[in-house]
């Protein structure tokens, strides 16, 4: 498969022309690593980012007490590293192959000059193709969040959607009320409880999983 057809495949990218994805294309440079090569690691400036063409890379995370934990498994394709170089800080990550994996890298100088001064339809995609990545790791943390708020009893597990009033009549109204006065009360009592309450001995290592970032 080919770099552009490879870009092609990647949320924020797949409906981009083809000669755009070409040019995108002619941005990066094509990789291999080996199984067990360290691709980044945690810490050292992020001067690249990366397209996953071919195989799988593992991601993981130091806690605050410095042990190293597996946090995530990527799979091609798909962008990694991207938020440090947006961000212009350190690797939040460290990446490594498992199995031979093929990349495609573009170094974090040239991708933001693609970003600011690149032909529009080259920046436009890629662009986009940076925030999905973005608002994907952003969902990810988020639902990591609230799943230890309701494991220490800061919060109610989600609720399945309520019918619509065209679905079930008018009389549902004064049901939903009396849910929502019951919610109210709950949230109350555990606002009141939030001192008291205990995370999860695996609160750290799943709040890493759900923030992952490289």
């Amino acid at each position: 498969m080919t770099p552009a057809a490879i870009l092609g495949q990647l949320p924020g990218l797949r409906d981009a022309s083809p000669d755009a994805l070409q040019a995108l294309a002619e941005q990066f440079d094509p990789t291999r690593f080996e199984d067990g090569a360290l691709i980044c690691e945690e810490g050292d400036p992020a001067e690249t980012l990366y397209v996953l063409a071919e195989g799988t890379v593992e991601v993981r995370k130091r806690s605050t007490s410095g042990r190293e934990h597996a946090v995530a498994e990527l799979q091609a394709p798909c962008l990694f590293g991207h938020v440090g170089v947006l961000a212009l800080t350190e690797r939040t990550a460290s990446v490594r192959a498992r199995g031979p994996v093929k990349l495609l890298s573009m170094s974090a100088r040239r991708a933001r000059v693609v970003m600011r001064t690149g032909e529009f339809k080259v920046a436009s995609p890629f662009r986009r193709a940076l925030i999905v990545a973005m608002c994907q790791q952003l969902s990810s943390a988020t639902a990591a969040v609230a799943s230890l708020a309701v494991d220490a009893g800061l919060a109610e597990p989600p609720r399945p959607p309520l019918p619509s009033i065209e679905d079930d009549g008018l009389q549902s109204i004064d049901e939903r009320l009396a849910e929502l006065d019951e919610l109210e009360e709950q949230l109350t009592e555990a606002e009141q409880s939030a001192e008291e309450s205990l995370l999860p001995e695996d609160a750290e290592e799943r709040l890493l999983k759900g923030i992952s970032q490289v």
